[in-house]
């Protein structure tokens, strides 16, 4: 692909890449529908935008008669050092960072929080004078994405229930959207050239009302905990109480952001801890777990654990991650006292963020069910 650049506000020293299909840096006045794909640990941008593409294409929503329901896909492109970014691209020093919503490089003009860039796109989707029929906004991450996904769903400041109502004031300036990348050639993939995706009708929206904001987490090698607490075992049933002091002494780190709530940094920092807190059930997640995705190297040396995060802050929340993310689920509900948010299992699948995006389960999440009388 080559790259291209538009500035919205030229007063701007700093642009973001991303992928983008389905609308214009100008936004679209047809879709209804928008997907946030976040790549994983290996910055693979181009092969998520894909990968999502053709699951819509491949979907049953694709071939059926009617085409009134239009999905945007944009997929940011979180660079480090490594990458070589172009002169004025936002990127990070560490791989971390972006993972966590820690700050920009110190050597651009403008430092930016991941999280803060994903507000700014978010506010972008909102913005009735780009996307006056949005009816649905879904940020989907896989791995490293999903830490993304699930953080910044935890700790963002906006208010997702009015979010277009937000859209004049950006946390960001506007212009740090400012660069995409055009579609994969010709080939890639075999939804280039469809520009709309028909699927069951959603309640009617008023333009002037906000779009619907989830947040679809797959197979995260770590979570954020509420709280000191952690499983005493890691299979039902669930009891949660402190780490030994042994423990505590031994992996001091445990409950320290991006693990736990203190130790914060600037984004996260931006509310009193009990907002977040508080806010947190309130927000539209759907934890999807690969019931497959239960390599850990240390245990089993002959399997492939795609980085899984073997610190001792990830192993006090389980052994691999679909252990971690039914722990997590439980804890959750320990914790508020009562269970929040959704998890649904993808059968059959193991850490593979392509296979996630085509299953039947993490398609029904992204693009709702099938229509009753189109292809299956």
């Amino acid at each position: 692909s080559s790259s291209n650049s538009s500035n919205l506000n030229s007063s701007s020293p700093v642009s973001m890449p991303y992928f983008l299909y389905g609308a214009t840096e100008a936004g679209s006045t047809t879709a209804t529908h928008a997907i946030i794909v976040q790549h994983g640990t290996l910055r693979n941008a181009a092969e998520y935008f894909c990968w999502m593409l053709d699951a819509l294409a491949t979907s049953c929503f694709q071939p059926a008669a009617e085409q009134q329901h239009q999905f945007v896909v944009l997929a940011p492109w979180f660079k480090i050092r490594a990458d070589s970014p172009s002169p004025g691209e936002v990127f990070f020093e560490d791989n971390d960072d972006w993972k966590q919503g820690n700050l920009s490089s110190p050597s651009l003009p403008v430092v930016l929080s991941s999280y803060a860039i994903v507000d700014s796109f978010m506010l972008a989707l909102a913005d009735r004078t780009r996307f006056p029929r949005l009816t649905n906004i879904t940020l989907i991450g896989h791995s490293a994405g999903a830490q993304l996904c699930h953080r910044y769903a935890l700790t963002s400041p906006l208010n997702f229930a009015a979010l277009s109502q937000q859209a004049a004031p950006e946390p960001v300036p506007a212009s740090i959207i400012t660069k995409s990348i055009p579609s994969p050639a010709a080939g890639t993939t075999t939804a280039t050239t469809s520009a709309a995706a028909a699927m069951v009708a959603p309640p009617s929206q008023a333009d002037t009302e906000s779009p619907y904001v989830r947040f679809l987490p797959a197979n995260p090698s770590s979570y954020v905990y509420l709280g000191p607490d952690r499983a005493s075992i890691f299979s039902p049933p669930y009891t949660f109480q402190l780490p030994s002091p042994e423990v505590e002494d031994s992996c001091p780190a445990y409950n320290r952001w991006k693990y736990g709530l203190t130790n914060l940094n600037a984004y996260v920092q931006q509310q009193p801890l009990p907002t977040i807190i508080n806010t947190y059930p309130k927000r539209n997640v759907v934890y999807l777990l690969g019931t497959n995705d239960t390599c850990n190297s240390l245990l089993d040396p002959t399997c492939n654990d795609h980085d899984l995060d073997k610190s001792c802050s990830a192993m006090l929340q389980g052994n691999f991650r679909l252990q971690r993310g039914n722990v997590y689920f439980a804890f959750l509900c320990h914790f508020y006292g009562g269970c929040v948010h959704d998890r649904v299992y993808i059968a059959g699948v193991g850490h593979d963020a392509d296979a996630v995006f085509h299953s039947p389960a993490g398609q029904r999440q992204l693009f709702g069910p099938c229509p009753q009388n189109g292809p299956v």
